[in-house]
C-alpha cells in the first residue's frame, strides 16, 4: 500500500513523536529524526492511520529513549 507523506495524520504523528523525544531527552539528532520519520511512513504504508499508534511505534525503537 502506498501513502502520501503530506497526509495530515502523518505530519501530526511526526510532530508529536519529535516533540516527545525532545521533551524526554532535550534534543533530537538527525539520525533519530530520520528514523522516526521512516518508522511513521512504514506504519502508514502498512495501513495504520491512528496518530497515537504511529507515534508509539515510532518512538518505541531502540536507541530513541536512551
Amino acid at each position: 500500500m502506498r501513502c502520501d507523506i503530506r497526509e495530515p495524520y502523518i505530519l501530526k504523528a511526526m510532530g508529536q513523536a519529535f516533540s516527545q523525544v525532545v521533551t524526554d531527552k532535550g534534543y533530537i539528532g538527525e539520525y533519530e529524526r530520520q528514523d522516526i520519520a521512516d518508522r511513521i511512513v512504514a506504519g502508514a504504508s502498512a495501513g495504520e492511520t491512528s496518530v497515537e499508534r504511529l507515534v508509539a511505534f515510532a518512538i518505541a525503537g531502540p536507541g530513541l529513549n536512551d
